[in-house]
């Protein structure tokens, strides 16, 4: 199933994503914008097939909620982990990680 046929989406595949911090095409849906704090903000990010993004880490941490599809996980100096739909990661605050797509297509 390609990410334009998911009809189970939370929401609407939103805007294209900085190709600077992603390989390949990813689009980002803000759900809800950052609060006051600017401490968090929730997304629902659909990646291509084979997409993922840049090494990244996040001062407050990140929570991963897989709401279909297939992808991976990997912490630096970790081996990477695969995920599937109904997965949730909590990433603690400062690791440094990515995650992406399998090749089949997904929404991460």
């Amino acid at each position: 199933m390609s990410t334009t046929e998911n009809n189970n989406a939370i929401s609407s595949k939103g805007d294209k994503a900085n190709p600077d911090y992603f390989t390949g095409k990813v689009w980002v849906n803000a759900l809800v914008p950052k609060d006051e704090t600017g401490h968090y903000t929730i997304g629902d990010v659909v990646f291509e097939p084979g997409c993922r993004n840049n090494w990244h880490k996040h001062p407050a941490g990140q929570i991963l909620l897989i709401t279909d599809g297939n992808g991976y996980y990997q912490e630096r100096c970790k081996p990477a982990k695969p995920l599937k739909k109904g997965d949730v990661v909590i990433i603690p605050s400062g690791i440094e990680h990515w995650h992406g797509a399998t090749r089949a297509a997904s929404r991460i």
